[in-house]
């Protein structure tokens, strides 16, 4: 079985076009399996959204000011999807599913931002009724593993009731928390709040027989994926909005605002654009990866400042005397 790979991503938002149409074409290249959660999407624009993704999807959609989950797929691997389980409320999307003569159950969920244990006792019983030994839960829990590890600047343990029921429930699935059994004793974390409070919200469950499979673990809400890069997209941010608003302009392409039908044509053409101009990653001659962009950036400027100095100049200083006096 070639390598599939899952990729989850907080939106906090796709309501507006512009920043649903960049979403999609950044991620349709990184993964060929995107959870989208924190989506606002409404059962009235999820057939709009899935003309703009290009692909097959499934949504639980709720409102357009709050919650939502998204599973999208790319059309490069084969897969057949057997059952599913949508909440009316857009909190989860449960999916018996084949990958490539693999079956498995996949979920990606949004949890309650309250202290509900029995919203994770629910997704327990909805993965266990399809059945499936090798299980992806992924998304947004909101909910900490471990108060220690996975927060910073918290006065307060929040929703210990949650925490409770989530560690029973891996233990009766048979769930692992995949990144942090890779690193155990590392500090990363997914949310950013007031006063300075970070925690580790969203993260992958997995169950032992899928952990042999792992080769690397894509979970681009942590900073070292997403957050390092965050500065720089933010700076983009404003760029990038007149790129895609230039691109619709010059290729006459109408997609939806209110009302009007998506385009692929418009897709197509920002996907070979705007965001393929951004070097997320960078080899160094050792061979050593650097990912921050400001180290990314002085690279670059050494490495054509070194290429445009020339080591054995044709004009020496005693020539270069001379030429001016003369």
């Amino acid at each position: 079985m070639s390598t599939i790979t899952i990729g989850s991503v907080n939106c906090r938002g796709l309501s507006e076009t512009v920043k649903r149409i960049d979403i999609f074409t950044k991620y349709k290249d990184l993964y060929d399996i995107i959870i989208l959660v924190d989506t606002h999407s409404t059962s009235e624009k999820e057939k709009q959204w899935l003309h703009e993704w290009g692909y097959v999807g499934k949504f639980s959609s709720f409102s357009s000011k709050s919650r939502g989950v998204a599973v999208l797929f790319r059309n490069t691997f084969e897969f057949k999807i057997h059952g599913e389980t949508i909440d009316l409320s857009g909190n989860f999307v449960i999916l018996d599913i084949t990958i490539q003569d693999y079956r498995i159950t996949l979920a990606a969920i949004y949890g309650p931002n309250n202290d509900e244990p029995a919203f994770f006792d629910n997704i327990k019983n909805k993965i266990s009724h399809f059945g499936n030994s090798s299980i992806v839960v992924v998304g947004d829990w909101n909910v900490v593993q471990d108060y220690e590890m996975d927060t910073l600047y918290y006065r307060n343990e929040n929703n210990p009731q949650s925490k409770a029921k989530i560690h029973e429930v891996m233990h009766d699935l048979d769930l692992l928390d995949i990144w942090r059994l890779q690193h155990p004793f590392e500090k990363r974390y997914s949310w950013r709040g007031p006063n300075r409070k970070q925690s580790r919200l969203d993260y992958f469950m997995i169950t032992s027989d899928i952990e042999a499979f792992i080769k690397k673990l894509i979970e681009n809400n942590l900073p070292s994926v997403q957050q390092e890069r965050e500065g720089l997209e933010l700076e983009l941010k404003v760029i990038r909005e007149k790129n895609v608003k230039g691109i619709i302009t010059r290729a006459k392409a109408r997609w939806q605002v209110e009302g009007e039908k998506g385009s692929n044509y418009f897709c197509n053409l920002e996907k070979k654009h705007y965001t393929e101009k951004i070097i997320p990653k960078l080899i160094l001659e050792d061979e050593s990866e650097i990912m921050d962009p400001c180290i990314i950036r002085n690279e670059q400027k050494q490495f054509y400042k070194k290429l445009y100095t020339s080591s054995n100049p044709l004009l020496l200083e005693i020539h270069r005397s001379t030429f001016l006096s003369a």
